[in-house]
Parts: structure tokens; C-alpha cells; sequence
């Protein structure tokens, strides 16, 4: 229905279907790291066996409307592990859902995604410790690194979770004890770090996938 509403609405020069189906669709798929951050629970963009976001990226190529583009294809990415995004690629090639060239426009993505997981999102759990000359004394070294591990290869398959909030990273209790993450001070580096790591993928997101930065994308859409 929405794909209706904006194709019809981009064909026939009608206003109120193209801004309502182009609501519903960039409330989905933001622009913005706030929207990306309070994007909509709605289940017409939960990813399913009909290669839902597929059909999104053939949409937006469609109509134009590129700066969809940017987050379905790290949709993609964030719903699979690296295994099972390749499987369902080659799928969707095989079944015309998905052109060659946003083929390899993924798969090349998906690599520059893993990278910034480790050289912005994550990179707080490199540095030893993470609060400096600060750090209460803590192993917080340690556990800065077992939470990068565990967010990124246990509980998330080693999917591409470049954009994780800091709220949603998940601090396991260390073997044998209690572990409630790495001391104060460390955390509120750790927390800004992130965010600033976060900040950074989501400027270079379009260009992962070699695209125009959002600007361009936004003005042309």
C-alpha cells in the first residue's frame, strides 16, 4: 500500500499521496541518527522470509527517493550475521529482488560497516584503560574488551551493529562473580566515546555503501 501510495503519487504529481507514503516510509528509514535512534516499531518493516528491505531498496531506486537507501541497506547488515547476509544476497540477485550493482554495493558496505564497528562504534574498548590516568584501578581494560566481544559475536551473531545505542549494549557478568561493567569513570568515557563513534558511522554511512552523503541524497530525493 505505502509502495502504491508513492509511486503513484511520484507519477501523477500528487502531493498529499507521495508526503504520506514518504512519512511512513522515512520514519522507517531515517536520515538522521535521532530518527534512526526512535525509528517506528512497525511490523510492514520487520524483516521477514519476502525480502522486505529488498523490496525497499528496489523502491527507492524506483522512485528516486535515495536517502531511503542508506538505511535499508544497513538494515540488511544489522539483521543478519556475515554468513547469512551473503546467503541471502546471492538469493536475491538469483530472484532479480536485488540489481547487481547494490549487490556489490552491499557486499563491499558490509566490510567497510565491520571496520568502523572497531575503529569508531567500538573503539573505546582499545584503549587501556578507557578513562586514562582516571581509572580507579579496576581490570576495566578487560572488561571493556569482553563487552566489545559479546555485543558484537555472542548476542549479535558478529553482525553489523555499527549504529548499537550505549543503552542497548549488554554487560555480562564476569565468570564467577558479579560484573556490573568497568568503573565510573571509565564508563563515562566509554559512553561518549561511543556516541561520538556513533556520530561518525552514521556522516560516513551513504559513502560505505557508495552513495552521495546525506545532503546530496536528500536534495535529489
Amino acid at each position: 500500500m505505502v509502495a502504491a501510495f508513492l509511486r503513484l503519487g511520484k507519477k501523477y504529481d500528487i502531493p498529499q499521496l507521495r508526503d504520506e507514503a514518504l512519512l511512513i516510509l522515512r520514519s522507517a528509514f531515517s536520515s538522521t541518527l535521532q530518527g534512526f535512534d526512535g525509528r517506528a516499531k512497525n511490523s510492514f518493516f520487520e524483516y521477514d522470509g519476502k525480502y522486505r528491505y529488498f523490496q525497499i531498496i528496489s523502491l527507492a531506486r524506483e522512485t528516486g527517493t535515495l536517502d531511503l537507501l542508506p538505511m535499508a541497506f544497513y538494515a540488511l547488515c544489522e539483521n543478519h550475521s556475515p554468513t547469512g547476509l551473503m546467503d541471502q544476497l546471492s538469493i536475491a540477485v538469483g530472484e532479480e529482488l536485488l540489481s547487481p550493482a547494490d549487490h556489490l554495493a552491499m557486499a563491499v558496505g558490509c566490510n567497510r560497516l565491520a571496520a568502523f564497528v572497531v575503529e569508531d562504534t567500538y573503539r573505546w574498548a582499545s584503549e587501556s584503560p578507557v578513562g586514562g590516568l582516571l581509572c580507579s584501578g579496576e581490570p576495566c581494560a578487560t572488561k571493556a574488551k569482553r563487552a566489545f566481544f559479546q555485543n558484537t559475536f555472542t548476542y549479535n551473531d558478529g553482525s553489523y551493529t555499527a549504529l548499537l545505542p550505549w543503552e542497548d549494549i549488554v554487560w555480562v557478568p564476569a565468570e564467577g562473580g558479579d560484573y556490573d561493567g568497568m568503573c565510573e569513570c571509565c564508563m563515562e568515557a566509554a559512553k561518549k566515546m561511543h556516541e561520538q563513534g556513533r556520530i561518525r558511522v552514521w556522516q560516513k554511512l551513504p559513502g560505505a555503501f557508495g552513495l552521495a552523503e546525506w545532503h546530496e541524497l536528500l536534495e535529489t530525493s
